[in-house]
């Protein structure tokens, strides 16, 4: 399980760049029509704070079993060029 102060700094990362993003017109522009786009409703965007704070250690834990496994990662080597 995830301890309980990772998942508070997961949830103030993730309200930080939540915000973050919406510093703009652009921004938010961007962000409104995403969420019309996955959501169907652009008022969706202002209820992501609620959402955020919701979270708990076995919603992380669960979300991570699910998309982080082998089939769905990507595996990218560098070689430096020594000239």
């Amino acid at each position: 399980m995830i301890p309980a102060e990772e998942v508070e700094k997961i949830k103030a990362r993730a309200k930080a760049n939540l915000i973050n993003s919406l510093s703009s017109n652009l921004g938010l522009a961007i962000a409104l029509a995403g969420y019309e786009n996955q959501w169907g409703d652009w008022r969706q965007l202002f209820l992501q704070l609620d959402r955020i704070n919701a979270l708990t250690s076995e919603d992380l834990q669960r979300a991570a079993q699910q998309y982080l496994t082998k089939q769905n990662r990507t595996v990218a080597k560098l070689n430096t060029i020594e000239g």
